[in-house]
């Protein structure tokens, strides 16, 4: 992008103008120059040597990736944890959510079940109270694991990709989306 920059270290890092005024840029010793955003540090660098500064410096690029697997490792929780699924049990529409609340519910409720007995009292999401069997749990069970599986193969494809990447700019296409 060209805009009014100024070059404040060897390294190509920027202060940049975005106003009208070209004058206070001229005089403040300000040219229009090429320079690139790194999303990792939000500085503006000259692009020319935005790349040879992160070669020379690869704990850089690898500094990125980790900000970009912890970006990746948020987005996944969030979308993980953030869902609501919908199954019929006992002739009812019963709401669930992937809440990690509701996992250990679940998981407590299998080994209750398991044994026989019924889970008394459950109450889903849409307010129906339940006394869930083994065979309610398991239903439950499968589409919650339908549901979440995909984001798990999803989160290994983003991170293969984050940690194969030679470039900061390929980081920058690294669009993660669940």
């Amino acid at each position: 992008m060209l805009i009014y920059a100024k070059e404040i270290n060897d390294y190509g890092l920027c202060n940049i103008g975005f106003g009208t005024d070209e004058q206070y840029y001229i005089d403040n010793g300000y040219t229009i120059q090429d320079v690139t955003f790194n999303q990792f540090d939000s500085g503006y660098y000259l692009t020319e040597k935005f790349e040879t500064f992160i070669n020379q410096n690869p704990h850089k690029l690898q500094e990125a990736k980790n900000i970009k697997l912890r970006e990746n490792q948020n987005n996944l929780k969030q979308k993980r944890y953030g869902q609501t699924f919908t199954v019929i049990i006992q002739d009812q529409e019963c709401v669930f959510d992937t809440s990690e609340e509701t996992q250990r519910d679940l998981q407590t409720a299998a080994l209750v079940t398991s044994s026989g007995l019924t889970y008394d009292g459950w109450v889903t999401n849409n307010d129906i109270t339940l006394n869930l069997t083994n065979q309610d749990v398991q239903t439950v069970f499968s589409a919650f694991y339908q549901l979440v599986s995909p984001l798990y193969q999803k989160d290994l494809e983003y991170k293969t990709s984050i940690e194969n990447a030679q470039t900061i700019k390929d980081l920058e296409n690294i669009t993660l989306i669940y």
